[in-house]
């Protein structure tokens, strides 16, 4: 971990590293140095703030590998348990980056 990420937030440490490229939530848990599930709780949280500054967060959906279904609910940024339409628990992982 970069030693500047230790005086930042965890939400700006969280936006920090998308603004240097799109990642996953895996990516972003692995470079911030905290678990997947505490992204994915902080995320909307990043996106309101980035939306107050007129920036966007930006996502490639989670899909489904086996029928190609794409979760386009932006209302939840964690990973689906299964695909609606075949019920394969195996998904591709969804991208996040910054816009504007």
């Amino acid at each position: 971990m970069n030693p500047a990420h230790k005086s930042l937030t965890l939400r700006r440490r969280i936006e920090e590293i998308l603004e240097n490229g799109p990642a996953t939530i895996r990516d972003i848990s692995r470079l911030a140095g905290m678990s997947e599930k505490d992204v994915s709780s902080h995320l909307p949280h990043v996106d309101k703030s980035l939306a107050a500054r007129g920036r966007k967060l930006a996502i490639s959906p989670y899909s489904c590998i086996n029928c190609g279904f794409a979760f386009q609910s932006k209302k939840r940024f964690k990973k689906p348990g299964r695909c609606p339409k075949c019920k394969c628990e195996r998904m591709e992982e969804a991208v996040f980056q910054i816009e504007g």
